[in-house]
């Protein structure tokens, strides 16, 4: 993929996505913060930057913090998930442990409630309940955060 001779707004949404993901990477922080990495782009760039994202941690000790609407990427690259319902954390741990057919399905049944607060319980953009994957680094002091 070609980006250099061309400007930012020539750029697809997923190509976007990419050079800001790679515009954070460069500047080599302790800390990554992302929402939702993979919106944007296709099945392919997804699966390369969810690998790409665990070798980061697992070889740079890179601490990652990404939300996400797709159990699935927890799988491939987190250490550890929370899983939020109604603006509040409903279980938190191992995906394997958290990701379960009934915690899943208990945080996405919707039990009504106020729909004048819905943009605590889900994203605003697309209705979807938020997952949050953590992969933690050991802590150190002074460490450079990119978000």
């Amino acid at each position: 993929m070609d980006l250099a001779d061309r400007t930012y707004t020539e750029l697809s949404g997923g190509e976007r996505q990419l050079i800001l993901i790679a515009r954070a990477l460069a500047q080599r922080p302790d800390v990554l913060i992302m929402d939702e990495p993979s919106a944007s782009l296709d099945f392919g760039n997804q699966t390369r930057l969810l690998a790409l994202i665990a070798s980061l941690v697992k070889h740079r000790h890179l601490a990652v913090v990404m939300s996400s609407h797709f159990p699935n990427q927890a799988f491939s690259c987190a250490s550890k998930v929370g899983l939020m319902k109604d603006g509040g954390m409903m279980a938190l741990g191992h995906p394997d442990d958290v990701l379960t057919g009934d915690n899943l399905g208990a945080a996405l049944r919707d039990r009504g409630g106020d729909p004048t607060n819905e943009s605590t319980r889900r994203h605003p953009a697309s209705g979807l309940r938020a997952l949050l994957c953590l992969m933690p680094r050991p802590t150190q002091n002074g460490a450079r955060v990119a978000v």
